[in-house]
């Protein structure tokens, strides 16, 4: 400040009219026209010179006034004035809903196919972001709602049997009927085959991940993306809560969030596509338990937990370090989906996808399982409404290795995968018709008597 004071003070001593004016009167003697001219010059330079201040003040006045104005204006306007009652009346609270409604139809009526451009029912068009369009089909009763200005609006119902997001999950009393859905955020070749067949010798996400970044020619690890974008579409989802369901699975590696150096996963772009399954599932009032899939070190050695090979998770000269890791992705995940605007539309999540037990052990599993349990409520708090359910997988061993699991837990269920792939071939086509008419051949039958009491009983 005192620099500029002085280069103000030169700058003048130079150039400024008045003070050339003032020298020039001390030079000449007894010139007493002159002395008074300029005299008269510096009092009309004094007076544009206040003048110019009086307009400058008055103009900073006026433009905090307006800026006081639209500050105030806005927000009135875009959320009081121009936001149509229909959408205020049927909104979330504030940043999406608190879960506590009972009622199975509260604040989300059913609209007809011709409900406009923000919600509809069965035979309404739906418009995607790239401008096409196609026909929502729905014969259960669900509706999709997607609201520009409510973005967080979780009105939507996929069907009559299940209660819209804005109203709470009833574990227990409302049946999941739920769709998983794999391949997609992680890579498994059987699942999605076509793209392991462009480099015939990866075997496993890994692998994988190495020989595309070594084919820059061929688009690098811009692969991967390409396939996230294409695999699950809006439509996709569209037409799973037409088809009846309510639930998605929706697993995600590790590499959502972070990489070590060595590990060749396209890191932090599945996150993405994640966020843009939410918004879908919201869309069509869908609900979704977030599975970590695929965690470091990897959990079983098998391919679709990014890495075929050794156990380094709770085992192996990594096992310890990875295992932390994979709390701190935990405890990021949990953060996010436990804000207020996602906690309605993901409503569990899964420790660590299928650990082998048998391998790496009950007892260091349970205690990992307990930490997971601290970190998570820590974040979420307790009691209904706080943050997801937490599911513990049952590591390939059987509901009935883990009686006890987390005893007194909040809000704790087990996540049971029961298979016929590894078992006795069953030949029979899935489109033939069941005893009872209804598609499915023996395979509902069979699935009934041999995980219902398994499942049933639990």
């Amino acid at each position: 400040m005192m620099m500029s004071e002085r280069q103000s003070s030169a700058n003048l001593s130079n150039n400024s009219p008045l003070l050339r004016g003032s020298t020039l009167n001390q030079s000449i003697d007894n010139d007493v026209g002159s002395s008074v001219y300029h005299q008269g010059y510096n009092k009309r330079q004094m007076t544009r010179s206040r003048g110019r201040k009086r307009w400058l003040i008055l103009a900073i006045v006026v433009g905090v006034a307006i800026i006081v104005f639209l500050a105030v204006f806005l927000p009135v306007y875009f959320v009081v004035i121009r936001r149509s009652p229909e959408s205020a009346s049927g909104s979330s609270t504030s940043g999406g809903s608190s879960g506590t409604s009972t009622s199975g139809t509260a604040g989300a009526p059913r609209p007809s196919a011709t409900a406009g451009g923000t919600t509809g029912g069965d035979g309404s068009i739906v418009t995607l972001e790239n401008g096409t369009t196609f026909t929502y089909r729905n014969s259960f009763g669900g509706f999709w709602v997607h609201d520009p200005e409510d973005p967080f609006n979780n009105n939507a119902r996929p069907n009559e049997w299940t209660p819209p997001l804005n109203t709470s999950w009833r574990w227990g009393v409302d049946r999941v009927y739920g769709v998983n859905l794999g391949g997609w955020l992680v890579l498994e070749p059987f699942i999605s085959p076509e793209i392991f067949q462009r480099y015939p010798d990866a075997e496993d996400e890994f692998s994988l991940s190495q020989a595309m970044a070594a084919d820059a020619a061929n688009g690098g690890l811009r692969q991967i993306e390409e396939h996230y974008q294409t695999f699950i579409t809006e439509v996709d989802i569209a037409e799973i809560a037409g088809a009846g369901l309510n639930f998605l699975r929706v697993p995600i590696g590790f590499w959502a969030i972070e990489t070590w150096g060595g590990e060749p996963y396209l890191a932090k772009t599945s996150w993405t596509y994640f966020l843009r399954v939410i918004d879908w599932a919201r869309k069509y009032g869908l609900r979704i338990l977030l599975d970590l899939h695929a965690v470091p070190g990897s959990q079983n050695g098998l391919n679709h937990s990014g890495k075929l090979g050794t156990i380094n998770f709770l085992a192996g000269n990594m096992g310890i370090a990875n295992a932390e890791r994979t709390l701190d992705n935990l405890r990021v995940f949990t953060q996010f989906i436990s804000q207020p605007q996602y906690r309605d539309v993901v409503v569990a999540i899964g420790l660590v996808n299928e650990p082998l037990a048998g391998n790496i052990g009950f007892d260091p599993l349970h205690s990992f399982s307990l930490r997971a349990y601290d970190i998570i409520r820590s974040v979420t708090g307790f009691g209904e409404g706080n943050g997801p359910y937490i599911a513990v997988q049952d590591g390939l061993q059987g509901l009935t290795q883990w009686e006890g699991v987390l005893p007194g837990g909040d809000r704790v269920m087990m996540d049971g995968h029961a298979y016929f792939a590894f078992g006795d071939v069953n030949p029979a086509p899935m489109v033939a018709l069941a005893e009872d008419g209804l598609p499915g051949g023996t395979w509902p039958a069979q699935a009934c008597s041999v995980w219902g009491p398994l499942f049933n009983g639990r």
